[in-house]
């Protein structure tokens, strides 16, 4: 008898360090989980998240994740600049540039630069240095053609010399239109007068500046 009683004593003492180590509830994949029972005597808060395998401990009733933030980089594609303006030297073609700024500054190191717009066609700077004359009569000295251009464009029968090769290089004498020898009208124009000339047989257009004539429909 007694050496049962001395079994079952020692059987019961072999239970006490296993219950005292461990408490009731199965780990997450995480190795934690949330105490239910006994908390105080583990040393936690009733529904107490903590972890078995030191990775710490958390309240409440399970742990959360929240993904990291990714920042999309931006991208802004370069402006393409189409070119605007082109620069001469005299009659000989330099370079083309997408602003008059630009353009400027480079026409600028030239003697005989010129700035051309590509759309209009038209002459936007030079330091072509130039002479305006009314008929026979000299009106003034400019810096640049345009100057120049704009300013006998005030005058009827007007002219433009380039001073360093003395070329007229703009004028608004009038073209006559002639059949034969009769006078049939005047024009400013060059394009107008030559569709006009083309109307009618035996016709002459003469530049009454430099009296060069062109004909059209002549018959011998």
């Amino acid at each position: 008898m007694k050496k049962v009683i001395a079994l079952s004593l020692a059987g019961s003492l072999l239970l006490v360090p296993f219950t005292a180590s461990a408490h009731p509830g199965r780990t997450d994949k995480s190795g934690g989980h949330t105490c239910r029972t006994n908390c105080e005597s583990w040393g936690l808060s009733y529904g107490e998240y903590h972890y078995h395998n030191g990775g710490g401990s958390s309240s409440g009733g399970g742990s959360s994740y929240t993904p990291p933030s990714y920042t999309t980089p931006s991208y802004t594609a370069p402006v393409q600049v189409q070119p605007q303006y082109n620069v001469f030297q005299n009659s000989t073609y330099l370079n083309t540039f997408g602003t008059f700024e630009a353009a400027l500054s480079y026409a600028k190191l030239w003697e005989g630069g010129s700035v051309y717009s590509i759309s209009s066609g038209e002459l936007v700077w030079d330091n072509h240095y130039s002479q305006v004359f009314q008929n026979n009569t000299y009106l003034g000295d400019f810096a640049s053609r345009k100057a120049a251009i704009d300013y006998a464009k005030l005058w009827a029968n007007s002219k433009v010399i380039d001073f360093k090769s003395q070329a007229v290089v703009w004028d608004n004498w009038p073209l006559h239109v002639y059949q034969n020898n009769n006078f049939l009208k005047s024009f400013l124009d060059e394009d107008a007068a030559t569709e006009y000339a083309k109307l009618w047989a035996n016709a002459r257009v003469v530049d009454t500046l430099t009296q060069a004539e062109s004909r059209y429909n002549w018959q011998q």
